[in-house]
């Protein structure tokens, strides 16, 4: 357990692992020490991780580089996993999936948001929102694309989450923010009626869905971030004109 211990403090209080803790971990992990643990003890650590760090993505660079993800092939799947320069100039799906993890934490400390179990439900659904890019990620036309990876993401979101979580709710909370994070986009984009943002808000909560969408937007190095907002913000007017926020 003290192999999670080390990752979550280090992402907490931004501290480096010494060379021989590192080493010591390492040689746990070849030894397959960690399948011995429960998994709600390593959902505790994870747990404080995400509830308490500013920056996420410094454990989670720990539990790669410490080969710990090869207890979670649905994460590891993710390195070396291309993506369109266009859209994401940052490198794969990994190095995306990290700066969203840190988008999350930043938004979630702009909103104030104060609930523990709302906070580690978006911590997830944005771990998680790419999960199916592997399964379909292929060259068309000359440019890397991923069509359908949010409802091929399902299945391993439900796999990954198992291996942490008994608990059915919570998964269930997690699965259609996963399934439907590129819509509010796709509203955006096609200016959709209220009958659509009607329809979206009877698949899971507009807010919530928003928070990872822009976590999602601004976890990239694109340009033009402002756009993230404005689409947030135009699907938000629509769903509270309705009442249908949550």
């Amino acid at each position: 357990l003290r192999v999670y211990r080390a990752i979550q403090f280090a992402s907490r209080f931004d501290f480096s692992v010494d060379v021989k803790t590192k080493v010591l971990c390492k040689q746990m992990v070849l030894k397959d020490d960690l399948k011995y643990l429960a998994k709600e003890r390593v959902y505790e650590e994870l747990k404080k991780l995400f509830l308490k760090s500013a920056k996420p993505s410094i454990g989670f660079e720990l539990l790669k580089e410490l080969e710990v993800l090869k207890y979670f092939p649905e994460l590891e799947a993710l390195i070396n996993c291309e993506q369109e320069k266009e859209y994401h100039p940052e490198g794969d799906v990994w190095i995306h999936t990290l700066m969203t993890l840190d988008e999350m934490a930043k938004i979630i400390k702009k909103e104030n948001i104060q609930d523990e179990y709302r906070i580690l439900y978006l911590f997830y659904a944005i771990l998680c929102h790419d999960l199916g890019k592997p399964y379909c990620t292929e060259i068309i036309n000359g440019k890397i694309t991923s069509y359908k990876h949010e409802s091929l993401g399902i299945e391993p979101t439900i796999s990954f989450l198992s291996k942490l979580t008994n608990e059915n709710k919570f998964i269930e909370k997690i699965i259609p923010l996963v399934k439907n994070h590129l819509a509010p986009f796709q509203l955006f984009k096609d200016a959709s009626s209220l009958k659509a943002v009607k329809r979206l808000s009877l698949k899971c909560s507009i807010e919530d869905l928003c928070i990872v969408c822009l976590a999602d937007c601004k976890g990239r190095t694109i340009d033009n971030k402002q756009i993230c907002d404005k689409a947030v913000s135009w699907l938000l007017e629509k769903a509270r004109e309705m009442g249908k926020t949550r």
